[in-house]
């Protein structure tokens, strides 16, 4: 008994070795456990750098039957100039009960001041592993049968997958979604579209005041300048009437919508310095004409595109 509790006091607080001032020692974090449970076993050695050229011990040849290596650290090392301390823990289990006590650790090497050998040898250790308790006190519980719990298994499973394919389904609408998105943020101003829809918003309106009549007239003038700025490259959009027509007279694609041109900024500039009213015979006329001009260029525009096109096929 006197020697078991020695082992003990030993194991709790770690063993420590001095030879001389060469400090080695091995201790485990607990000395009675249970079958499956883990031990931390760790060995420190630390001795003078110049004085000795020591050896760390191999854990591996500490253990056999019934521990087994759970997992084994690396060989921690810190050098200076005048100690050299290394350390490594190692975690073991048993898995089967009793008091076993762990062979002793040995460190080899030489002492180079007084060139000799030396071995420092740490004591035995003594652990109890013990089976696992049983409460006869607590509630019985039925037994499941193996059938039952593969069954949950499945049912697990296919739950598992099922959400899984819904969230890939999730994802790939949410891809073909953005995707949408790009391909419709980098396809090109159908600048034809764009002034046609805007001159179809005024196709029915008859403006009943002068306000209402110079926001009709506007909204024609605007969307042909537009469309012969952005079409054909010309910058007429800040020009005045006069202006404008004087730059499309110089372009023999647009020389041709200028008389028809005229008669309606003439007839918008009127409206829009309140000079004179329009008819609702006259705003049905120019909306017909401002409707024929942008047709007649995007006619000569596709045209031109198809000349320039055959010219680059031709070479």
């Amino acid at each position: 008994m006197k020697l078991l509790f020695l082992h003990i006091i030993f194991i709790c607080c770690g063993i420590a070795i001095y030879a001389q001032d060469v400090q080695f020692s091995v201790g485990v974090d607990s000395n009675e456990v249970l079958i499956g449970d883990v031990i931390h076993l760790t060995v420190k050695l630390s001795y003078p750098t110049e004085k000795y050229a020591l050896i760390f011990p191999n854990i591996n040849e500490m253990f056999t039957s019934p521990f087994k290596i759970i997992e084994q650290g690396k060989i921690d090392t810190t050098e200076s100039s005048r100690y050299t301390t290394m350390q490594q823990t190692t975690t073991i289990a048993s898995y089967d009960s009793g008091l076993y006590m762990l062979p002793k650790l040995h460190v080899n090497g030489l002492r180079t001041d007084a060139d000799s050998s030396i071995d420092i040898i740490a004591d035995s250790l003594l652990i109890r592993v013990s089976e696992v308790p049983i409460n006869i006190n607590g509630d019985i519980k039925d037994i499941v049968d193996a059938q039952t719990i593969s069954e949950r298994w499945k049912k697990i499973g296919i739950i598992s997958v099922v959400i899984l394919l819904v969230l890939l389904i999730i994802g790939l609408i949410i891809y073909w979604w953005i995707e949408k998105r790009k391909l419709q943020k980098n396809k090109p101003i159908n600048v034809y579209d764009v002034v046609m829809k805007r001159m179809k918003a005024i196709e029915n309106k008859s403006p009943n005041n002068i306000d209402e009549a110079k926001e009709y007239y506007s909204t024609i003038t605007d969307s042909i300048k537009y469309y012969i700025q952005q079409r054909w490259q010309m910058p007429i959009r800040d020009k005045t009437s006069m202006e404008t027509i004087r730059l499309l007279q110089e372009h023999k694609h647009t020389l041709q919508i200028v008389p028809a041109l005229q008669n309606i900024f003439l007839l918008a500039d009127m409206v829009k310095f309140a000079k004179m009213d329009s008819s609702a015979s006259q705003n049905k006329e120019n909306y017909t004409n401002a409707i024929n001009i942008i047709q007649v260029l995007e006619k000569e525009w596709q045209v031109q595109q198809e000349l320039l096109a055959s010219k680059k096929v031709n070479g």
